[in-house]
């Protein structure tokens, strides 16, 4: 099992570990496909005690990453090793790769065995094909940024039970705010509409950003005032449930400040802009799963 947080400890202060047969402590996580999101979830793991440096594995494709990993001083392994060894699998790669990745490691899966997506858009009936009969699927949908904690939508298959979900919210509990469980038709929606969005709202206040500097205001003010106005209209949202167009046109005065800009957004296609947008999101990620299986 994966150690809680608040581990028990021996006389001397050490936290007890169960050797294998060898006398090695035995791989319980490994992560497959090690990008910035799955290195993120190892890193919040070690600093909450819930792994330790000798009860996981990583891999990686590129000769690169794989030097950097183990700069860290994690063990990296192959992909088939990895698994092999592993009891719980965590998949990491961009959603055209996870397909030939587990293509590739089926042959040492099995109902023994947890396997975990963070890949966006994957679904447990999408993965199927993939995956030998009974295997414990769960797929985790959560944002990509690198340091907040944010909410995670959770979608278990038929072989995955309350064990496992409990064990899938442990090991990324570090990097979680909240949990959602969804059903797999909901999935693809948290992958849009949250997974995704959070890029837009950068490159909007991007925007902001580069018109306080064509306006002469200092950035430092301009990046504040910004994550104020954005808290306050996220909390206003929350309270209201109002129709954002209800609670657009509440901020505005006839002839003020905020129409003459909304004036300008109108003009450039803004709103249309986002929703198609979230259309070809939504469209890339059905595409995604639409792909012919060939396991």
């Amino acid at each position: 099992m994966l150690s809680p947080r608040s581990g028990g400890q021996d006389r001397r202060g050490a936290v007890p570990r169960k050797t294998g047969p060898h006398g090695v402590a035995p791989v319980q996580v490994a992560f497959l496909g090690t990008g910035n999101l799955a290195q993120r979830v190892v890193e919040a793991c070690l600093r909450d005690s819930i792994l330790r440096p000798d009860s996981f594995v990583v891999t990686a494709r590129r000769p690169q990453r794989i030097r950097e990993l183990a700069d860290l001083g994690w063990r990296v392994e192959d992909n088939l090793t990895a698994v092999a060894e592993a009891s719980t699998i965590v998949v990491g790669v961009q959603p055209a790769e996870i397909a030939p990745l587990l293509a590739e490691v089926r042959p040492r899966l099995g109902p023994e065995k947890l396997l975990v997506t963070l890949t966006g858009g994957a679904t447990p009936s999408a993965l199927a094909p993939y995956l030998p009969p009974g295997t414990r699927l769960v797929c985790a949908s959560m944002h990509g940024y690198t340091r907040a904690r944010g909410l995670i939508a959770l979608c278990a298959s038929q072989a995955a039970g309350a064990e496992d979900l409990a064990r899938v919210r442990l090991l990324v509990g570090p990097i979680a705010n909240e949990f959602m469980d969804v059903t797999e038709a909901q999935l693809d929606a948290v992958a849009v509409f949250y997974g995704c969005l959070g890029a837009q709202f950068f490159l909007f206040v991007e925007g902001v950003l580069q018109g306080a500097r064509f306006a002469g205001v200092a950035p430092a003010l301009a990046r504040d005032l910004a994550l104020a106005a954005v808290a306050s209209c996220v909390d206003e949202m929350r309270l209201t449930e109002e129709h954002p167009a209800v609670l657009r046109d509440s901020s505005c005065t006839p002839g003020g400040l905020a129409v003459a800009g909304i004036q300008v957004l109108e003009r450039r296609g803004a709103r249309s802009a986002v929703a198609d947008a979230m259309a070809e999101i939504m469209a890339r990620v059905r595409a995604l799963q639409a792909k012919p299986a060939d396991p």
